[in-house]
């Protein structure tokens, strides 16, 4: 596998493993500019004071639990040290 590769030293591997990340990143940050300055903006539109009360307060609720055995602060932490690691990603 590609993976097996990378772990190998197979410096090709890590380039396309390095250049498929940086892909993904491109993709997901215009997911998010998308997100933000279009659908957030319709809903904000679209929902009054009290049903935005009770979203942000489920979100909040969502936020408490576990992702994939992590909480929202141990994938946090992760992000920092992958950031450190790998600047300029």
């Amino acid at each position: 596998s590609e993976l097996s590769a990378v772990r190998s030293g197979d410096a090709s591997a890590q380039q396309r493993l390095a250049a498929a990340g940086r892909g993904y990143i491109e993709l997901i940050r215009d997911h998010i500019m998308k997100e933000d300055e279009v659908l957030f903006e319709m809903a904000d539109q679209m929902i009054d004071a009290p049903a935005c009360r009770r979203l942000c307060a489920a979100y909040d609720g969502v936020c408490r639990h576990r992702f994939d055995g992590r909480t929202v602060e141990e994938l946090e932490a992760i992000l920092a040290r992958l950031l450190e690691r790998y600047p300029g990603a």
